[in-house]
């Protein structure tokens, strides 16, 4: 692909050390105070990187290779099966989850296969239900095609 695996497990090191992508313009929103952790404070903890598409092993290389799993905070799982996943998620209780990609990902009751509209709808808003439930930000990532239409079934 274009890199979008390791573009999400950069962000997920970054979120697990509460590091700030752009201190400069955390200092901006600040409206003029010196110290931009007023804006964004150092939360860091425990990110949950779920992978539909890829094995731990594919991803866990990956990481070992960026320098990742170093800091022992960014946690590798590989699931499809929503329910599975949210079992995982409100048990971890992590500060982000990262779901690559909501394309994969599918609930047992809901008709369709991975990737419909159907699903995507459903596993959407399962997801935003937990999220709000435990305050946890979670990163939804679609696949878009070559022409940058959003993949899948078209309604």
């Amino acid at each position: 692909g274009v890199g979008k695996s390791t573009l999400l497990l950069q962000v997920a090191g970054m979120l697990s050390l509460a590091i700030p992508a752009n201190p400069s313009l955390a200092a901006i929103v600040s409206e003029g105070e010196d110290d931009p952790s007023t804006v964004l404070p150092p939360v860091g903890g425990d990110v949950l990187y779920v992978s539909g598409e890829e094995s731990v092993e594919q991803i866990g290389s990956r990481a070992e290779r960026m320098g990742l799993l170093s800091n022992g905070n960014v946690y590798l799982y590989s699931a499809t099966r929503l329910e599975v996943i949210l079992d995982e998620i409100l048990r971890m209780q992590p500060v982000a989850v990262i779901i690559d990609s909501i394309q994969t990902v599918y609930l047992e009751d809901v008709t369709g296969s991975a990737g419909s509209v159907s699903q995507v709808r459903e596993c959407a808003t399962a997801l935003l239900h937990v999220a709000k439930q435990a305050r946890i930000p979670i990163f939804l990532i679609g696949h878009v095609t070559k022409s940058g239409e959003i993949a899948g079934p078209r309604v």
